[in-house]
């Protein structure tokens, strides 16, 4: 993978090795275009720089923390509570409790109900 990023810094090294894990295989050639300059719909303004490294993807733990502070407002536990209920076998019911809360809170931050992450299988409220 680092032969197809073109580079082989700490930091690709570190996001290379994050995005091979099998919840997020899907997005490792959407990843490598992106990185080699593909250009992508920039998410909300706040995101951005939050993002960049990833370009655009939620990669880490880290990036879906932020993005349920950021965007939606959740408080540090509730984005840790969603992290949890990711890795639980009834993610997909229990996610749904967080789904209004995550689109009305971007509402309220002028974020609009459409917009969308590409991000892992069970990062997202689709």
């Amino acid at each position: 993978m680092l032969k197809k990023l073109g580079k082989g810094d700490y930091e690709t090294v570190i996001i290379a090795s994050s995005i091979i894990r099998p919840a997020a295989h899907r997005y490792v050639r959407l990843f490598i275009r992106r990185f080699r300059g593909e250009r992508y719909r920039r998410l909300t303004l706040g995101l951005e720089e939050t993002l960049k490294e990833t370009c655009g993807l939620l990669v880490y733990q880290e990036d879906l923390y932020r993005v349920l502070i950021e965007v939606a407002g959740f408080s540090a536990g509730q984005a840790d509570e969603v992290r949890r209920l990711l890795g639980s076998l009834d993610r997909e019911e229990s996610l749904r409790l967080y789904r209004d809360k995550f689109f009305l809170g971007g509402e309220a931050r002028g974020v609009p109900p459409a917009e969308d992450f590409d991000s892992p299988p069970g990062c997202e409220f689709q």
